[in-house]
């Protein structure tokens, strides 16, 4: 009971390691406990329950559901998460021996961390890599990506262990100090080109409270003030572009005609408008993007939903449960899994909505001519914790994978643009406001854009392979 109870403690430290604390050390500590002692499940327990307690938040404050029904719900949740960090050391204690474990507990914990970010349309926050995003040990994340990096992490951590363990201080000192000159000697290479234009982009922040933004009389208030936004910034004519947060209009693209209109009729040839707004779908209604000038339409429909957020999985008495607990905008409809980037003359301007920046694999491929990333959300839902912080780092972690900048527009949460250092430029985080910036982008591609996270696939597959024969060699010592 007592190693139970430390292994939470020392697991809810791990979340510390990431944002708004991003307190590295903390997070190496945590994992170097998870590398030497036996169980994992409590360890996983306090590491999640610490990091993502704000998913207690929305379902609290926005659904039917009672405070305890909604902890129950959090609990829940995180005990799925914490089988990611326990499945690896029950696979140690029963097909691994001791003296393998360095090189197994790593590559399994990697496997697991890869896995969550698909089952049951994934949940990709608190993933190793992301804590080391804009920090001096993020050199790697252009070529193996956040989770190559993450990966590295925990080999590190679990072969100084076993240093530790024989006491070879010298041999601890030599592998620390080679992993950190190669990530820090990494992160001074430019990867792609940046490109720089006479446009500008105004990022515009809205502050609107999630509990009345969907209210009859707050959305026609905000329909008026997206116009008048609109066109007082469109009469700058130094603004090329505008971005407006995730669902900035809360209306279907479809009844809102007449305002669109109005706004084209305010816009030069030379600009354009970006908002999040519902798209109309064959089954219903998407999380879109509207993008459009005076003469030309682009829309974008959010590919990554929410589990039991945005959509409810087929199965029996899931639509029960939905009308019961009353949660909003739970029927939404994803769209294609290949869509055309947003193109502003020769740029192509690449969208994402919300946690969506949280997926890596939806930013590969992007074209290696001048091109930028554009991400929006709405973290209203969740009030001021430390959700906006996450989504901001894992912003970074993409911009470093992939060498491009990435404008980050919030409701309720940072708007900045994120350079491909992974600094951000006066960020707005807590009012409203129009922040403008250049129209920056790259030319060129990063190796992990290139493949993916194949390298890391074969890495782990050349030390499983090694661990397999390893096993194999001790059964054949044992008497028959």
């Amino acid at each position: 009971m007592v190693q139970s109870f430390v292994a939470f403690l020392v697991g809810g430290l791990g979340a510390f390691g990431f944002a708004p604390y991003s307190s590295v050390p903390l997070l190496v500590l945590s994992l170097w406990y998870y590398c030497v002692s036996k169980g994992g499940f409590f360890w996983g327990v306090g590491f999640f329950l610490t990091g993502v307690y704000w998913v207690y938040v929305p379902i609290i404050q926005f659904t039917s559901a009672t405070w305890y029904l909604a902890i129950v719900m959090v609990f829940l949740l995180v005990v799925v998460l914490a089988l990611f960090s326990y499945l690896p050391k029950v696979i140690l204690a029963r097909c691994i021996p001791d003296s393998i474990h360095y090189l197994a507990l790593p590559v399994l914990f990697s496997i697991g961390e890869y896995c969550r970010t698909f089952i049951g349309g994934g949940f990709p926050y608190l993933m190793i890599g992301d804590a080391l995003s804009g920090t001096v040990l993020d050199g790697l994340h252009p070529i193996l990506g956040s989770l190559g990096s993450g990966f590295l992490l925990l080999a590190t951590v679990s072969f100084v262990s076993r240093l530790a363990k024989k006491k070879q201080w010298s041999g601890i000192l030599l592998t620390t100090t080679i992993v950190i000159f190669i990530q820090t000697s990494l992160g001074f290479i430019s990867w792609t080109k940046q490109v720089s234009s006479d446009h500008a982009i105004a990022l515009i922040s809205t502050q609107v409270k999630q509990s009345i933004k969907f209210t009859s009389s707050q959305a026609l208030q905000t329909l008026k003030n997206i116009e008048l936004l609109s066109t007082s910034t469109l009469s700058n004519n130094s603004v090329q572009i505008i971005i407006f947060p995730e669902t900035a209009i809360p209306f279907s693209s479809d009844s809102v005609i007449p305002m669109l209109q109005s706004i084209k009729k305010q816009m030069r040839d030379d600009q354009m408008v970006i908002t999040g707004i519902f798209l109309p779908h064959t089954q219903g209604y998407s999380n879109g993007i509207l993008a459009f000038t005076s003469t030309n339409q682009y829309e974008y429909r959010k590919r990554q939903l929410v589990l039991f957020g945005e959509f409810w999985p087929n199965i029996p008495g899931a639509n029960i449960i939905s009308n019961l607990l009353n949660i909003p905008f739970s029927s939404l409809k994803s769209g294609a899994k290949q869509q055309m980037p947003l193109i502003y003359k020769d740029f192509y301007l690449i969208p994402t909505i919300c946690f969506e920046v949280g997926y890596s694999r939806l930013f590969r491929h992007n074209p290696a001519q001048k091109s930028a990333f554009i991400s929006i959300s709405n973290n209203g839902w969740f009030g001021n914790t430390r959700a906006s912080d996450q989504q901001l780092q894992i912003a970074i972690s993409r911009v470093r994978e992939y060498g491009k900048p990435l404008y980050l527009v919030s409701n309720y949460g940072t708007t900045t643009l994120i350079t491909t250092d992974g600094k951000t430029q006066n960020p707005i985080t807590s009012t409203d406001g129009v922040m403008k910036y250049p129209l920056l982008a790259t030319l060129g591609s990063t190796p992990y854009n290139i493949w993916g996270n194949i390298p890391v696939v074969i890495i782990w597959l050349l030390i499983l392979s090694i661990v397999i024969r390893y096993v194999i060699k001790e059964k054949r010592k044992l008497p028959v």
